[in-house]
């Protein structure tokens, strides 16, 4: 079946890439507004990102295959979730990051909460699981700030790269629902997850792939996943090689039917310019106004047109439409 593959144009990363613009069906322009989208949206842009995408839906009623740029805008997976039309509404989010991307901060549309407003604005959505995790983020306090009952319940999974135990101190989890095992002890909730180091990345889509197979999901993939001697992103950077990423999306998009997919993790086109967005991401001394094209965009370009390829289409995995 057919996809609609389209390029979101923030700061230029994107059409910095020919061979990749050569095959998208439109490249929507947000420079204007590209930077007050970037890492967290100011007041009002989200809802133009919204307005700009709904026509789209109404003539391209096919899966998207959506080039986000770099990962200061993954919460734009938030948005373009939003846009959904009611028919092509996934069940199952699947995010693979080396961020969970879950806490519970303001503002909500934010690089780093994003997931955690999907599961509360998004009624519609049955679990989502995220893959890949090898940050600091799944350090125990920090799951104070993340969505406890949606963990608990089993709504919200997570198969880290290498972490496969955290202990989380004063919490209570009562449910049985949750991805990997939680034990109750004296100082709080001791987690055990199910790692790809330890299961393997090849097993781990594998064992994902039977257990959505014939569900409706929608795939949001950020770059920063990958090792950093692989490519280079503007986060701390995973364990997955690229040709683990490729083989796993290919084995889980042939199972199941995609409503759409999301791509970012490219390197920015030039630092932040919001002293408090710096701040934010621990960039304090980010600045300038420009940056050369660095070589690695012909790398990232390379593993664009590589994912843009799992989603052909004589792909299986495609649906007309997600219930």
């Amino acid at each position: 079946m057919r996809v609609f593959p389209l390029a979101l144009d923030w700061d230029g990363s994107l059409t910095s890439q020919p061979a990749l613009c050569a095959r998208m069906e439109a490249i929507l322009p947000f420079k204007a507004i590209g930077e007050a989208l970037r890492v967290w949206a100011e007041p009002g842009c989200a809802m133009e990102v919204l307005r700009r995408l709904a026509p789209l839906h109404e003539r391209h009623r096919v899966p998207w295959v959506a080039f986000l740029g770099s990962g200061d805008y993954h919460h734009m997976t938030l948005v373009l979730l939003e846009s959904l039309p009611a028919d092509q509404r996934p069940s199952t989010l699947v995010v693979v990051d080396n961020h969970p991307d879950w806490f519970l901060e303001s503002p909500s549309c934010h690089c780093g909460n994003w997931v955690g407003t999907a599961l509360k604005t998004l009624p519609w959505l049955k679990q989502v699981i995220v893959i890949g995790v090898d940050s600091d983020d799944l350090k125990g306090y920090r799951f104070w700030r993340a969505p406890w009952d949606d963990l608990c319940r089993g709504r919200l999974q997570i198969h880290p790269y290498r972490k496969s135990k955290v202990t989380i101190p004063f919490r209570r989890c009562k449910s049985d629902g949750h991805s990997g095992r939680a034990r109750e002890t004296w100082m709080g909730v001791e987690w055990t997850f199910p790692t790809l180091v330890s299961r393997g990345v090849g097993l781990t889509f594998e064992d994902l792939a039977t257990a959505l197979r014939g569900q409706s999901v929608y795939l949001s993939l950020d770059k920063d996943c990958l090792r950093r001697d692989q490519l280079e992103t503007d986060w701390e950077q995973g364990g997955l090689r690229i040709e683990e990423l490729l083989a796993g999306v290919r084995t889980l998009s042939a199972a199941v039917h995609l409503c759409g997919v999301d791509i970012c993790g490219d390197k920015a086109a030039r630092p932040l310019q919001n002293w408090a967005k710096r701040l934010d991401t621990g960039r304090w001394f980010s600045s300038g106004s420009s940056r050369t094209v660095a070589p690695d965009y012909h790398v990232h370009e390379r593993v664009n047109l590589a994912l843009l390829e799992c989603f052909g289409a004589d792909n299986p995995g495609w649906a007309p439409a997600c219930q």
